[in-house]
């Protein structure tokens, strides 16, 4: 079991991890160990705070930038939507789809922010500038449209971008209406 393979395999966990929704604390669990004992000798397990502070992120961070390849110079939309997780915790989630293909952009956790157009309208225009900037760290895409939610923040904060970016076509979701 080289550390090549160890890192791959760790890479693979956390993608798992992420991909079917796991707890962080099912790598510590005893079921988990024995398996990997029994029919993985050469693995080493990690810690939940391992999984958290170093793989994930790690994982991330490739998928990321595999992500930001995929459309670079493409024709893209950006969307975003707005909820509240069952712990009473707000998120203002931000995709983009290019070619049929739907990619997350940023999760901006709004908790302690009210929920006002002038906010929202601040997170909006980061998203735009990183995915639409000629810049290394930006997706460098061509934004066509954007959809928001029906909230009325979101809607006031759609109106304001149609008239700061007029090459941008803004429309409210029509499935949450």
């Amino acid at each position: 079991w080289l550390p090549q393979r160890q890192q791959r395999f760790e890479t693979l966990l956390a993608r798992l991890t992420a991909s079917a929704n796991l707890p962080h604390s099912w790598v510590e669990d005893s079921e988990w160990k024995q398996f990997l004992s029994e029919f993985v000798p050469g693995a080493r397990p990690f810690s939940r705070k391992t999984l958290t502070n170093r793989l994930i992120p790690s994982a991330l961070s490739v998928l990321r930038a595999e992500s930001r390849a995929k459309v670079v110079g493409r024709v893209v939309t950006l969307h975003t939507d707005g909820w509240s997780a069952s712990n009473f915790h707000h998120f203002q989630g931000f995709s983009i789809t290019a070619e049929r293909r739907s990619l997350p952009v940023s999760l901006k956790d709004t908790t302690a922010e009210r929920k006002t157009a002038e906010l929202l309208l601040v997170h909006i225009r980061a998203v735009i500038r990183e995915v639409t900037n000629n810049t290394p760290a930006s997706w460098r895409a061509c934004l066509i449209a954007f959809v928001t939610d029906n909230s009325g923040e979101s809607l006031s904060a759609c109106n304001t971008i149609a008239v700061e970016f007029p090459g941008i076509l803004c429309f409210p979701c029509y499935a949450h209406q």
